[in-house]
């Protein structure tokens, strides 16, 4: 017997509505046909589920391509403060953000959908040092993207990297590709090497300031 990872019926139906219980749908779909891991998807529904409530029992019905989801963001901080602190409030942003994308994604050419592309070549380690500048994404070009390969025995092997979208600025969505189980010291070491790259006009032109007084 023959089986297919399409939606059949109604649930199709349901998954193409566009609406937030189609993302819900959509993301159950992601999960079963392992385009996006189990842990993932459940993250993703839960974030959309708190951020979304707020606007009461109809929430499903809300229109996500319509949906602003830094809006959406600010009204929930507003409403939720007492809830949860900085740190889930972002990670609800990025999980959001992150559904959201992958569905319209989806939406728009669900035959050639891919949430992690699973068939894209890594990079081979001499040539990591070549491209340790992200390449910025407008919409054509190639995402930005953060892989952490593991360089030796013992460290978590690549098919245990799970890829997070992250909205970096309008019309540019970061990708990183992080290990399951990172911990808090990992996460600092990473925050603090993506801030060595960073760029700061405004800084350098300050700098050059003092220089010549």
């Amino acid at each position: 017997m023959v089986t297919t990872d399409t939606p059949a019926g109604g649930e199709l139906d349901r998954q193409m509505s566009g609406t937030a219980d189609g993302l819900m749908a959509f993301l159950d779909w992601a999960a079963r046909t392992g385009e996006l891991s189990a842990n993932t998807a459940a993250g993703y529904k839960t974030a959309v589920t708190r951020v979304l409530e707020i606007d009461g029992e109809a929430w499903t019905d809300t229109s996500i391509r319509e949906l602003d989801v830094s809006r959406q963001m600010d009204r929930f901080a507003r409403l939720r403060a007492s809830r949860y602190n900085p740190t889930s409030l972002r990670t609800y942003g990025n999980r959001l953000s992150a559904a959201v994308t992958h569905y319209l994604k989806y939406l728009d050419d669900p035959a050639t959908f891919r949430a992690a592309h699973p068939g894209t070549p890594r990079a081979k380690l001499s040539d990591k040092a070549k491209a340790a500048r992200p390449t910025a994404r407008d919409g054509s070009g190639p995402a930005v993207g953060a892989d952490i390969a593991s360089t030796g025995a013992g460290r978590t092997a690549s098919g245990d990297l799970v890829q997070y979208p992250f909205p970096l600025r309008a019309g540019v969505m970061a990708y990183f590709s992080l290990p399951r189980d990172l911990s808090r010291a990992e996460a600092q070491r990473i925050a603090a090497f993506v801030a060595s790259l960073a760029i700061d006009p405004a800084g350098s032109a300050e700098v050059h300031r003092q220089g010549d007084s």
